[in-house]
């Protein structure tokens, strides 16, 4: 990808959105799996959010990976989140305002890691122009 192509998130603004947002995911993370993760860090772009938890193992999946049991681990926090799925989704679109066309979950137990993912309407389609 050329530099000229790249999209770069917004980084500098949209801070009380992008913290609002990653508020939500630890609250909502605490609830679903009895502990939220320690560190979130979320990136606003022209077509949604991006946000990153680290440290979101309970102590119970540590045991499991140390057991060899990454499988378990994995299938239960992807589970659990889909279950979760519409919660999530409505708790997005109240925080940003946006409606959330499609969100993804990525769950990396190795790096103890998790990303959620909401694509919603450019600004321009939303009428929420300079939003971001």
């Amino acid at each position: 990808m050329s530099i000229a192509n790249r999209v770069e998130p917004h980084a500098g603004s949209g801070g009380a959105v992008r913290n609002d947002i990653s508020t939500a995911l630890v609250q909502l993370y605490r609830e679903l799996f009895g502990r939220g993760p320690v560190t979130t860090t979320t990136y606003a772009f022209d077509s949604g959010y991006v946000t990153f938890l680290r440290d979101i193992l309970a102590p119970h999946e540590r045991v499991l990976m140390i057991g060899g049991r990454t499988d378990l681990v994995t299938e239960a926090r992807a589970a659990s989140r889909e279950g979760a799925r519409e919660r999530v989704v409505v708790e997005v679109q109240r925080v940003t305002g946006r409606p959330v066309l499609h969100d993804s979950f990525q769950f990396q137990p190795e790096r103890n890691l998790a990303i959620e993912m909401f694509w919603t309407p450019p600004d321009s389609e939303n009428g929420a122009g300079g939003f971001l």
